[in-house]
């Protein structure tokens, strides 16, 4: 399967064809993008896309312009402190039965059951994480989907650095819906 043909995430615009489309190559319910600058560690929701209405939103106090990242996410949420560490994903199959890998008390107000927390590294630092999500039935993420998680790694997480480096990010987060 072939990447979105993307060449800048510099708008909120261009996140939100990322999350539309990667979310439909990776055949997922919903798919975030969380995008951050990592020396002043501010961070917004840039871009959500949701397959229909029937799939959870986030919650509305995810939506903000770039905000201090708090201390606590660095506790509460173990996918982030390892997306910090340089890990590249975690695969949660199932998050009411996914151990030490993250906090299900803090991943039950983003109303999803199993998701892959895709980190954006390059050059050393943190510029977001790509979320794509199931709402309500866990999923085994298959081989073919681990090796599109390596893909758009790579090709993404330079296209968000430039972004990022290229001046403040001023947009509105873009919230995409499929119409059925």
């Amino acid at each position: 399967m072939a990447l979105p043909a993307i060449n800048s995430l510099a708008t909120a615009a261009g996140c939100g064809s990322l999350v539309r489309d990667f979310g439909r190559i990776i055949n997922a319910d919903r798919c975030f993008l969380y995008v951050r600058d990592p020396v002043k560690r501010l961070g917004q929701i840039a871009a959500l896309w949701r397959r229909s209405d029937s799939i959870p939103d986030l919650p509305d106090d995810s939506y903000h312009g770039f905000e201090p990242e708090p201390e606590s996410l660095f506790k509460d949420d173990p996918m982030f402190a390892a997306a910090l560490s340089g890990h590249p994903a975690t695969y949660i199959a199932d998050v009411l039965d996914a151990g030490d890998l993250l906090n299900v008390e803090f991943e039950k107000t983003y109303r999803h059951r199993a998701l892959v927390h895709i980190n954006l590294f390059d050059e050393g630092q943190l510029w977001g994480v790509l979320q794509p999500a199931m709402s309500f039935e866990p999923r085994e993420w298959s081989s073919s989907d681990r090796d599109l998680v390596v893909k758009v790694r790579l090709k993404y997480a330079p296209l968000l650095m430039a972004a990022m480096q290229g001046g403040p990010w001023r947009d509105d987060p873009t919230k995409v819906l499929d119409q059925a």
